[in-house]
């Protein structure tokens, strides 16, 4: 038994979700969308900004607990094949501040895992409906060795959460 406070424990035990923007209306975005454009067409720089504000606001919302837990966190990004997406990028400007936030406060780095996808998708998302949606991501296939996250805390980061077409309701 894990001997922490009642907030720890829910933590480890449920899934727990963050995000830094939340798009409610298309007309009105919190962030820059030409800046996301640039960013989703291969420019690191701005991907570098997203990850790090990503992280600034993770360890604002998950301090106590990045310090409290006895676990080790093993961070984990969106699925790739041989070329990384995007998102990995972002995610690797995440886990380089988290990862100076912990050492700063003591704490064991957060290690880096990988899930391997093993079959692409060639094409654009936002071309398909609703059912070639559903259709793609059924096909799709991944692989994830289990032994390096036995006994850690999972941090899976990635650059948007699509909600609705994607999910069954």
């Amino acid at each position: 038994m894990i001997e922490t406070p009642r907030e720890t424990i829910m933590m480890i035990n449920e899934e727990q979700r963050f995000a830094l923007r939340s798009i409610t209306n298309s007309k009105n975005l919190s962030f820059d969308q030409y800046a996301y454009s640039r960013y989703k067409y291969g420019d690191s720089n701005q991907a570098k900004i997203f990850g790090q504000e990503l992280c600034t606001g993770f360890i604002e919302k998950c301090h106590d607990f990045l310090l409290t837990s006895n676990q080790q966190f093993m961070a984990i990004s969106s699925p790739r094949g041989i070329i990384p997406p995007a998102a990995y990028y972002i995610f690797q400007s995440f886990l380089e501040k988290l990862n100076c936030f912990l050492q700063l406060n003591e704490r064991p780095p957060a290690l880096e895992h990988t899930i391997q996808r093993l079959s692409t998708i060639a094409e654009d998302y936002s071309l398909l409906s609703r059912r070639e949606r559903f259709n793609h991501l059924n096909d799709e296939r991944y692989s994830i060795d289990r032994q390096p996250i036995m006994n850690k805390f999972l941090l899976f980061i990635d650059d948007i959460r699509i909600t609705g077409y994607c999910e069954p309701h």
